[in-house]
């Protein structure tokens, strides 16, 4: 369903995320968000974010 719409399922999801929220109100909101979104990969510019992040690799 969402195999070519990456962005889409990320916004499902985060609605998913909300709803659990809502419902379960006494959890941890890090450990539903890690729960629910965090085994997606990450987007091409978070990608590069995290690229540009790292310290360069010496020549050695």
């Amino acid at each position: 369903m969402y195999r070519d719409d990456p962005q889409g399922l990320r916004l499902h999801l985060g609605r998913k995320l909300l709803t659990a929220l809502a419902d379960q109100p006494q959890s941890d909101a890090v450990t539903l968000a890690v729960r629910l979104l965090g085994w997606l990969p990450p987007t091409p510019a978070e990608g590069a974010a995290a690229t540009a992040r790292q310290p360069p690799r010496s020549a050695g």
